[in-house]
């Protein structure tokens, strides 16, 4: 009798849920939108990606701010900010498959950055004397950046071209650098990525003085911060702030009284760019 009073009253309870919700229709339009047990939007349970169909109830929730619907049979909240209730199904149908288009894309950003690196260049064997030189960088660079499936992580590939000097030395870099990135900050328009790649230096040249100007390569590693804020529907801001440790092998002309120059280059990098979603 007990099972029987209990099927009832769920039975009853889907009947008046499903009733309530079958009005109104939303798509999720934030980049992640939290999901919520109460209400007041104080015990999340996961997350929803943008482009998600949803059926959620007609009257908001605490004061305007929530809005309830049922997920995997259980009722559940959403914020109204994440949402947009502004379509009707043939809408909705046609925004998930874009969103699903763009979803099986591989590169669905691509970034235009300027960027600067404060380096510093240690080996005192081929420079005499000196026992660093300081050289302040700067030049464009490009990135691709590949979204994961779950949106928190990205690969980043970027190629870039630096160069600087100083009263004694120049040095021009170009440059192949793949990154893993995680998310690790969600916040409307803002996300914040951090990462760790590797520098490869196909080209590297060194000038000093007036002794010599040489070719070389080079490898290294860095780690980095990206900001993002998105200002547009397919267009962010971003900032970039990474620490480089690289070594480059530079070949030094015959008969100088050093056989190897390796210059151990380090520095803190800046950069800001656009990033296009596509």
């Amino acid at each position: 009798m007990n099972v029987f009073r209990l099927k009832l009253f769920l039975s009853g309870m889907i009947f008046l849920i499903s009733n309530t919700y079958s009005a109104q229709f939303a798509v999720v339009k934030s980049e992640k939108a939290i999901v919520y047990a109460d209400y007041k939007l104080s015990s999340p349970l996961g997350f929803l990606i943008r482009g998600k169909k949803l059926r959620v109830g007609e009257a908001p929730k605490y004061r305007g701010r929530s809005l309830p619907f049922i997920l995997n049979g259980r009722v559940a909240y959403i914020a109204t900010k994440d949402i947009d209730t502004s379509y009707d199904l043939s809408d909705l149908r046609s925004i998930e498959e874009r969103v699903k288009t763009n979803r099986d894309k591989t590169i669905n950003r691509i970034s235009f950055n300027y960027s600067t690196l404060n380096a510093t260049l240690f080996n005192s064997e081929a420079l005499g004397d000196t026992q660093e030189e300081q050289i302040f960088m700067m030049g464009p660079t490009v990135k691709g950046h590949i979204l994961g499936q779950d949106r928190d992580t990205e690969l980043q590939i970027d190629l870039g071209f630096l160069t600087g000097a100083n009263e004694d030395a120049s040095l021009t870099t170009f440059h192949v650098s793949p990154a893993f990135s995680y998310a690790f900050y969600y916040k409307e328009k803002v996300k914040a990525f951090y990462g760790v790649g590797l520098n490869w230096f196909p080209h590297a040249q060194f000038g000093y003085k007036n002794y010599f100007m040489k070719n070389g390569t080079g490898y290294g590693a860095f780690t980095h911060v990206d900001m993002r804020y998105m200002v547009q529907r397919n267009w962010e801001f971003i900032f970039n702030l990474n620490y480089q440790y690289n070594l480059l092998d530079i070949d030094l002309p015959d008969g100088f009284y050093v056989d190897e120059f390796e210059p151990l280059v380090t520095g803190v990098g800046l950069s800001l760019g656009l990033v296009y979603l596509y």
